[in-house]
């Protein structure tokens, strides 16, 4: 799914992480209700929405 840009299994009450980008809210519930539902395994998601980013870093500095 296009949406999601990070997946990462986790030591906690969840089993994955996974951050997604969506246009709005609609786009949330759908990609949550109708999708992620949908595959097998998924039982329930848990939802955090973050409000501003501060700092993200897409990628690593190289040293060589």
């Amino acid at each position: 799914m296009p949406e999601i840009q990070e997946c990462h299994h986790v030591a906690s009450d969840w089993n994955f992480l996974l951050k997604v980008r969506v246009r709005n809210t609609a786009a949330l519930e759908n990609l949550l209700s109708n999708r992620l539902k949908a595959v097998p395994g998924v039982i329930r998601t848990h939802t955090v929405i973050s409000l501003t980013s501060h700092k993200e870093t897409p990628t690593l500095p190289l040293r060589g």
